[in-house]
């Protein structure tokens, strides 16, 4: 598991399994902790760190989307308060397959929210804010005192990830983040990011919008055997470096657009052109 201080007093865990990110706002022994990662190995070791050789007290803990693997280790948290978004159990069994620890020791949330929570934590204010778009139940968590936002799933280091979701629907989570123009993101899996990254992901949506519209015929069927060979590098904008993560993801993409057929000739899912970056 890797450990980074991202701010003051902000730390974000990335564990080994999925690469999932589990990030904890530390106010003196105290702390909010937003998912608690995948596998029962990484949830355990966060535990042990966080509470046992930090020796911190998690008060609550905020569940981003309400897939397995962002509720490992959910039900170490004894007397924490666990928050997450009304429509948490929708995500819960759209999963296709869930972590079998995660089904054994299954924690329902405490509080639920619709639209947002504004909360003060360590002298700082913390608005936990709905924002669809990997899921219909996704939470973004922004701070703004320190140019910070954890994105969850609308993000996947530069790309975005359309399993859960319809391009016009994460196109508009992106945008959303991108509006917030906050100088350091940190997506659900992979950890911390730049900012660009959200405007990198909004356009590799429109990149592979048109290499998949590519491959397909004049009448607009889709050749699935040239598509499932679009290369990553078609997608992306920018010079940042391709982690195998983000390839393994992008190939995950391409199955689902086969599957559903999406990007049809003349539309590439209602999304809006793109501003430029400055």
């Amino acid at each position: 598991m890797q450990v980074q201080e991202v701010a003051p007093n902000v730390l974000v865990f990335v564990g080994q399994s999925h690469h999932s990110v589990a990030t904890a706002f530390v106010s003196g022994q105290e702390a909010i902790l937003v998912d608690t990662l995948a596998g029962a190995d990484d949830s355990h070791l966060l535990f042990e760190t966080l509470c046992g050789r930090m020796g911190k007290r998690v008060r609550a803990v905020v569940v981003t989307h309400y897939m397995s693997d962002h509720l490992g280790g959910l039900h170490l948290y004894k007397g924490a308060e666990v928050i997450a978004h009304a429509h948490h159990m929708h995500t819960y069994f759209s999963q296709g397959t869930r972590e079998s620890h995660v089904e054994r020791h299954f924690v329902r949330p405490d509080r639920v929210i619709h639209d947002g929570l504004d909360l003060v934590w360590g002298g700082k204010l913390i608005r936990i804010f709905h924002n669809p778009g990997h899921t219909v139940s996704t939470l973004n968590i922004d701070v703004p005192a320190l140019d910070l936002l954890l994105t969850s799933d609308n993000l996947v280091g530069h790309i975005a990830y359309l399993s859960s979701s319809a391009p016009d629907m994460l196109d508009g989570a992106l945008s959303r983040i991108e509006q917030l123009g906050r100088r350091i993101l940190v997506s659900g899996h992979l950890g911390v990011q730049a900012g660009e990254a959200a405007h990198n992901a909004r356009d590799y949506l429109r990149r592979l919008a048109g290499e998949v519209q590519g491959c397909r015929d004049e009448s607009g069927v889709l050749d699935a055997a040239l598509m499932s060979l679009i290369p990553v590098e078609k997608c992306r904008v920018g010079g940042y470096a391709l982690t195998d993560f983000e390839r393994e993801w992008h190939g995950y993409n391409l199955d689902v657009i086969g599957a559903r057929d999406l990007f049809p000739l003349g539309n590439t899912g209602k999304l809006e052109p793109l501003a430029s970056l400055t």
